[in-house]
């Protein structure tokens, strides 16, 4: 994706198509497998195939998404001066118009769930919790203090990772302020304080609640992020020669990944509810930290066409992101019939083999096709409008609140 305020580098881009891929794999094995198995619900694979622990515990790509974010932007600002308006102007041509666009769909489709009031709290999202909460925060008798999302299933239901990721938004330019002027041991600090603050919840309020609220806030999230920030400033402060030896562990790197995700599956998985979640987001968080720095050293993906569709993914990504779960509840009635028809459900490795040849000829050809639409008539004339938010920093000058860009 092309910015006014750095470099374009296609390796970001695809990494943003392999998150978009994982997490519509992700999600399209998880509903699809009970149905063609016949069976009644998702019971959480339990497996020591690294390759299908990646499939089963895909929500990691979100952890990715959110290691990236921190990454691609202290890459882009270090060293310079943040106009903070402009910064959050942009970040609202990014996010708002597609989100908008949805939710007015969603209304229109649903108009009995209208309610000014939970509109308006959706548009907040630096003061919103996501919706996926209610039931969380009800059981911790705090409901009634936080502001939740509109929630109009399935047109909404991915909108509770915006929520995080703005927050972090809103934060980034003293982070970035906070690391260029105390350097990494500070972010360091915050980890611990994040750390500190997920163990004394647990204390507090138990392993039942506690992860499900790490898993969709900020609380739980801002290890990634930090994390992501980190990589930049190691990765910026290498000379040409140690960035081409760090691309030569590119495959202990996805190693490491899998590794990570076969460990957390075979704990538990994300229905796990132990007390050792406290750091999970953090170890998560430096396996995609590590799998990012390998990546973008190694240059990406080179060989075509395979370059140029996963690039092309990673431009569409966020469109992917929002539409693939709506679009996946509209199109699996169709597609699992192939399979619904049988007298008796495909059992073992069979049953992942449907869900993947469903997901990759029936289902991601519409989720791209469709997504590839939004982005090119709702995203991409907003994003044409983004302005430069970096310049020159000054002497003891880290970012501003004023309006005018350079």
């Amino acid at each position: 994706m092309r910015s006014p305020n750095t470099r374009y580098n296609p390796a970001i881009d695809q990494l943003r198509g392999c998150a978009a891929l994982l997490i519509l794999y992700y999600h399209a094995h998880e509903f699809l497998l009970p149905q063609i198995q016949n069976v009644d619900g998702y019971l959480w694979p339990s497996t020591l195939n690294p390759l299908y622990a990646l499939l089963v515990e895909g929500h990691s790509a979100v952890a990715l998404f959110m290691v990236l974010s921190g990454f691609i932007f202290t890459q882009v600002a270090m060293g310079s001066a943040i106009n903070y308006r402009a910064f959050i102007f942009n970040r609202v041509l990014r996010i708002y118009p597609l989100m908008v666009s949805i939710l007015l769909l969603a209304l229109a489709l649903h108009p009995e769930a209208f309610r000014l009031r939970g509109i308006v709290k959706s548009l907040l999202l630096f003061f919103t919790f996501p919706s996926a909460l209610n039931t969380v925060l009800q059981t911790m008798h705090i409901a009634q203090f936080l502001w939740q999302s509109t929630d109009i299933q399935p047109w909404t239901a991915i909108f509770w990772t915006i929520i995080p990721e703005f927050q972090f938004y809103f934060l980034f330019p003293v982070l970035l302020a906070t690391l260029d002027w105390k350097g990494p041991r500070a972010i360091v600090g915050l980890i611990c304080l994040a750390i500190f603050m997920r163990l004394s919840m647990l204390v507090f309020f138990g392993t039942k609640v506690v992860p499900v609220f790490w898993y969709y806030t900020l609380t739980g999230r801002i290890d990634q992020f930090l994390l992501g920030m980190l990589a930049a400033w190691f990765w910026s402060n290498r000379s040409n020669e140690e960035r081409a030896r760090t691309s030569k562990r590119f495959p202990a790197a996805c190693a490491l990944v899998l590794s990570a995700l076969t460990i957390f599956n075979q704990l538990g998985g994300l229905p796990a509810t132990g007390g050792w979640r406290v750091i999970w987001p953090t170890v998560e968080a430096l396996a995609w930290g590590a799998f990012i720095l390998t990546f973008v050293a190694r240059g990406g993906v080179k060989l075509q066409p395979f370059s140029r569709s996963l690039t092309w993914i990673g431009e569409i990504s966020f469109s992917l992101y929002l539409l693939h779960w709506p679009i996946l509840i509209f199109v699996n009635h169709y597609a699992a019939e192939l399979f619904l028809n049988s007298p008796v459900g495909f059992l073992g490795h069979w049953a992942v083999v449907a869900t993947t040849f469903i997901t990759t000829f029936m289902i991601a050809p519409v989720v791209i096709a469709i997504s590839s639409t939004t982005y090119v008539l709702i995203e991409k004339p907003f994003l044409s409008r983004r302005v430069r938010y970096l310049r020159h920093r000054a002497a003891g000058h880290r970012f501003s609140l004023g309006t005018t860009t350079p």
